[in-house]
């Protein structure tokens, strides 16, 4: 399995292997993209928990046959803000997501952008 550093893949990983030291091998990295690829392509890795928009850039961009399994989790994108920021500040950019979300402008810019649908469900 290939884990990006310091990333919730990785805590995730960790807390799994854990409690089953034995259960897979871990190739930990911050790897490019194309890096990801050529570890799929040469067998050095052969699992990546990742977004199904990544999986698709990769099968895209580098011809990789990358299927995605089941969903880890079922989280929702959320915009993060500093500690100190004007909770004024966190409320217009909430209310702005969802009317973006409700109007169809996010699913335009995904779909524009990562070619795909990736804008969370409810």
């Amino acid at each position: 399995m290939y884990i990006t550093n310091s990333t919730n893949q990785a805590t995730l990983t960790d807390a799994y292997l854990k409690d089953h030291p034995d259960a897979f091998s871990v190739v930990r990295g911050t790897y490019t993209t194309e890096q990801i690829a050529q570890g799929f392509k040469s067998g050095q890795f052969n699992v990546y928990p990742a977004p199904k928009y990544s999986i698709d850039l990769l099968n895209r961009q580098f011809g990789t046959k990358l299927i995605a399994g089941q969903s880890v989790n079922h989280s929702n994108a959320y915009p993060m803000f500093n500690k100190s920021a004007d909770p004024k500040l966190i409320a217009a950019v909430n209310k702005a997501m969802k009317e973006l979300k409700a109007d169809g402008t996010l699913k335009a810019l995904s779909e524009k952008w990562l070619k795909g649908d990736y804008v969370p469900k409810d």
